[in-house]
Order: C-alpha cells, then sequence, then structure tokens
C-alpha cells in the first residue's frame, strides 16, 4: 500500500512539474511544449500523420466531389512522419487532406518556424499553414494559405488561387529560386524541397532550400486562425509527399524587425533600405501636421512596401513606379492593383488623417486611389478587402468628367463582396480641376475617423471642397481598419498616375501654427486684481523682456 502511495504521489508530482514547465502529458499526439511555456527556438510539436486522437487528426476536407474524397490514396510511413498522398486519376478538382494543431493559433505577437521536405512528385500540390473550422465550413480551404507549384516553381496561394507575394510571385508561377543565381542545377530540378515558413505575427516568409523566395502578409479572418498543416492536390493523378515536419516557436531565420537576410540588392530599388525616411513617425506623438510618411512606390521594406495586388492587362513595358511616382499604363482591360497597407497607422473613431498627392488621368474613368485595408499587404481583390476611396476622371478635360466616391462593401456571411456601394459626383458642376503643365492636379483626401472628405485645386489654385462620404464600421470596414494606399486602372488604353503622395496626421484645412504677435502696449488694469502699482510694474517687466505672445493663425 504504501508503494502505491509512494508511486501515486511521485505521478502527482511528475504531472505538476509537467504543468509548470508547460508540458503537455499525452505521449501518444500532444504538443512537447505549449507556446506560452516555451522559449524561442524551442519545439512545440513534431507533426505525426497516422494518429485518430490528440493535437492533430487529419482528414480529407472540401473536395470537389465525393468520388475524389473517396479515392484519395494516403499512405503514411517512417512512425507516422511521412504522408504520401495520390489523387484520384477519375477527374481533376480540389482535394485537401490535413488538419488544424489544437494549441497553437496565429496572430499579432505570434511568431513560429515550421519546416518540412515536401517532394512534388507528379503534377502542382501545396502545403498550407492556416487553419479554420472545417467540421462546420465545407468551404474552409477557400480561407487556407500557404505555397502550391511543382519542382521548379510555384506561388503562394490564398485557398485555390494564387497569392500576390512581395518579390516574386505576384500572381503568377515563378521559379522557386527566382532571384537566386547561385542555385546549382541540380537543386533546382529536384522534385524535393526543404521548405521552411517563418511567421512573424501576420507576415510569412518562405525559404527553399536554404534560399530565400517570397513573404506575403496574411489576412486576420476570425474563426480561421489554426496553425495547420495540410495537402492540396487538384490535377488528376497528382501526387506529393511531406514529411519530417517540426513547428519551433520564434523566428529562426530572421529577426522580427530584419529584412530577409538571403534578399539580393537587386530585389529593392531603394538603396539603403534602413533609411529612416523609410519609415513613419509615431500618430501618438506627432503633431497635427506633421507628415507621417512618404508614399514611395518602390520602396521594398519600411512603413510602404507596395506591390501589384492584382494585375490584368497591364504595359509593363510603359508603367513607372518610382521613388515618388507610380503609373499604370493599360493595354487591355481588367483590373490592376498597385499598392499595399501602411504599417502601423489605423483608422479609428479618433484618428484624421490627410492624404495629399497628384494624379493624372488619361482616359475616361480610368482610375482611382483607395485608402484602407485588412492586415494583409495585397487587395486580392474581389474576395478578400472591401477598400474605399475616389474614383473615376480626375482631370482629363478632353473627357466627361465624372467622379464617385466608393466602397466595395463586404457581406456578413460570405467573404466576397457583394456589391459596390457609391456615390455619384456632381464633379463637373463642383470643380474644374487645375492642371500643370506635366497633367497632374493636385489631390486631398482627408479621413476623419470613418468619414471621408475629397478635395481637388481647382482654376484658382486654391483646394476645393467636392464631396464627402460616411463609412459604416460595420458595414463597409469591418476588420479592414489599416490605413493603406492603392492606385487602381481597370480600363483599356488608359493611363492612370499618382505622384508626390503623402500621408499627414490632422486635417490639413484645420491644422494651425504659432505666430508671433506684439502686446498691446497699453492695457487696461483690472482693478479687482490688485494693488494698482503692482499692476503697472507687472506691465513694465513685460515690455522690457520683450515678451511675445503667441495666437493661432490658420494655414491655407
Amino acid at each position: 500500500m504504501k508503494k502505491l502511495l509512494s508511486l501515486a504521489l511521485a505521478l502527482t508530482m511528475i504531472l505538476s512539474l509537467a504543468s509548470v514547465l508547460g508540458l503537455t502529458v499525452s505521449a501518444a499526439n500532444a504538443l512537447e511544449k505549449t507556446y506560452d511555456a516555451a522559449n524561442n527556438g524551442d519545439v512545440l510539436y513534431n507533426v505525426v500523420f497516422d494518429k485518430t486522437d490528440g493535437v492533430y487528426v487529419p482528414k480529407t476536407f472540401s473536395a470537389a466531389s465525393n468520388d475524389l474524397a473517396k479515392d484519395l490514396k494516403v499512405t503514411v510511413a517512417d512512425n507516422g512522419k511521412t504522408v504520401t498522398l495520390l489523387h484520384s486519376n477519375k477527374e481533376s478538382g480540389r482535394t485537401w487532406w490535413g488538419s488544424a494543431i489544437d494549441g497553437l493559433v496565429l496572430g499579432e505577437g505570434k511568431q513560429y518556424t515550421v519546416s518540412a521536405e515536401v517532394s512534388f512528385t507528379r503534377h502542382r500540390s501545396g502545403i498550407y499553414l492556416t487553419f479554420g473550422p472545417v467540421d462546420t465550413d465545407s468551404n474552409a480551404h477557400e480561407k487556407a494559405i500557404g505555397i502550391y507549384g511543382n519542382e521548379k516553381d510555384g506561388c503562394f496561394m490564398y485557398g485555390g488561387d494564387a497569392l500576390y507575394g512581395k518579390y516574386a510571385s505576384n500572381g503568377d508561377y515563378v521559379s522557386w529560386y527566382l532571384h537566386e543565381t547561385t542555385v546549382p542545377d541540380s537543386v533546382k530540378n529536384d522534385v524535393h524541397k526543404n521548405i521552411i515558413f517563418v511567421i512573424d505575427g501576420y507576415d510569412v516568409y518562405v525559404y527553399m532550400d536554404g534560399y530565400f523566395f517570397d513573404m506575403t502578409t496574411i489576412p486576420a479572418l476570425d474563426g480561421y486562425d489554426k496553425l495547420g498543416i495540410s495537402g492540396y492536390l487538384y490535377s488528376s493523378n497528382a501526387e506529393m509527399t511531406i514529411k519530417n515536419v517540426t513547428v519551433k516557436k520564434g523566428l529562426s531565420l530572421i529577426g522580427s524587425t530584419t529584412f530577409p537576410t538571403k534578399t539580393i540588392d537587386m530585389w529593392a530599388d531603394n538603396t539603403n533600405p534602413a533609411d529612416p525616411s523609410y519609415q513613419g513617425k509615431d500618430y501618438a506623438s506627432a503633431k497635427d501636421g506633421d507628415k507621417l510618411v512618404d508614399l514611395r512606390f518602390n520602396s521594398r521594406t519600411g512603413v510602404y512596401a507596395p506591390g501589384w495586388s492584382y494585375k490584368e492587362g497591364v504595359d509593363d513595358t510603359k508603367s513607372v513606379f518610382s521613388a515618388n511616382e507610380a503609373t499604370i499604363v493599360k493595354s487591355l482591360g481588367g483590373h490592376a492593383w498597385y499598392g499595399g497597407k501602411i504599417n502601423g497607422y489605423k483608422m479609428t473613431p479618433d484618428t484624421t488623417y490627410t492624404y495629399q498627392f497628384k494624379v493624372k488621368c488619361v482616359g475616361a474613368k480610368s482610375g482611382g486611389v483607395f485608402f484602407n485595408s485588412g492586415n494583409a499587404n495585397s487587395i486580392f481583390l474581389q474576395t478578400r478587402r472591401s477598400p474605399s476611396g475616389v474614383y473615376g476622371n480626375f482631370n482629363d478635360t478632353t473627357k466627361t468628367l465624372e467622379m464617385r466616391m466608393i466602397t466595395l462593401r463586404v457581406s456578413h456571411t460570405i467573404d466576397f463582396y457583394n456589391k459596390h456601394n457609391y456615390t455619384d459626383i456632381d464633379y463637373a458642376g463642383t470643380v474644374k480641376p487645375l492642371v500643370d503643365k506635366d497633367g497632374y492636379t493636385d489631390v486631398r483626401i482627408v479621413l476623419k475617423g470613418y468619414d471621408y472628405l475629397f478635395y481637388v485645386m481647382d482654376e484658382s489654385g486654391e483646394y476645393k471642397f467636392v464631396e464627402d462620404y460616411t463609412l459604416s464600421k460595420q458595414y463597409d470596414i469591418g476588420n479592414d481598419d489599416n490605413l493603406a494606399f492603392y492606385v487602381l486602372n481597370d480600363n483599356n488604353n488608359t493611363t492612370f498616375s499618382v505622384k508626390d503622395a503623402a500621408v499627414y496626421k490632422g486635417d490639413l484645412f484645420s491644422v494651425k501654427e504659432d505666430t508671433p504677435v506684439t502686446p498691446d502696449p497699453t492695457p487696461t488694469p483690472n482693478p479687482g486684481t490688485g494693488d494698482i502699482s503692482t499692476v503697472l510694474a507687472f506691465i513694465t517687466l513685460v515690455a522690457l523682456a520683450g515678451v511675445v505672445i503667441t495666437k493661432k493663425a490658420f494655414l491655407r
């Protein structure tokens, strides 16, 4: 009996110690450590693919048909460390297999390094990292994010669609080693890839065989914030193998604020990404009227690092993206969005910002400027974002001037926008734009909380109020409350340009500055405040000291 009591006591102590250390007790299929109890670099979970209970229980989900789900062949080997997925040869169509890892969530402040060996054995396939409630959402795959491709090339994916990365995979399949000239051919053409995902909050960096491939910023989607591992097959007879998947806490390859170390100079157009001018002023400490950030359209780091978010019909030989200018030239129709979010700045009921920029529009209704986004750096229209802005013919006076203030309103029940919500503006009857010798007109957009006001410089040389629009936090903004700047051109044979863009704190039309004013030399003393001689003495001291009193004057 004493031995049994001793054993029970020892077991209790072990369990207590495990709890203190953040260890999970179940040895079958459990986390090595909880996130909060682990140190940076500690293993959180070694993925096993053959368990029916525990923290990771993979299964087939979101298949395009029952036959595809039924005919998916899953082979697990190496004590559960390796899985091979073989698609049905009857038809093409999506087939997903995997699961969330219970206890590991994504989000602000969470940092993970996920390593895996992936073989793209036959046709295109992918490995995904984000996960939602599969049991309650048959379309959970539409919100999964990962990478997809074959042995030579691939891209970021959002569900079954290409997602825009920042450097290489802008909506197209590109070489995994596009910018790495030192990669040997034996690696480039190998179906076996050592992949590392570095997840810093909502930023995801991908390394392929030790070479940096690309990064993207994923959205914050309610209910779809679990870290998971899933395989994805589409083509008939597609096959892939995933093995030796390990999840660690922390950033193994990059620091939380450093630019990826594997980049090559040619990737970034700016010569010194660490230059403070690529950063921005803190909103809280800035004064009204302070410039918060210059929007550099060729920057690849810093507060604003724009890129293509959607690209159709663009003439790349004529489009320009320099430090101060973004010009989208279209030869064909379709959406073309260039830009990104402005990190560190939020729209709230208590914030006020002024966008100031010059715009040139060649062609009726040729484009627009939009100023908010979700967490992702990619608008990825039209499935996730609800941007707001101004669209139309800004200043091509050879055409009929038509403008509208617009938001892409999102539905509560689905992730796809359900309608354009806009106000047509009597633009031609309100203002005749002043067009400079280069074809540009000065524009301001003021954001006061969730209201935005549109101003254009007219022929008098003054900014003139055109229209305002009130956005609904619930229906129009939702989670898309990050400041952003996107340029849109969606008509064929048109050119739309923006330059000299910057964001200021406050409403520049009501910002005040201190101006010196000489005090009244003969003020009338107030007898009720004390002895008259004391008052006269004080006035004399003020005059002798040359004290300057300031008052506020409006800036124009």
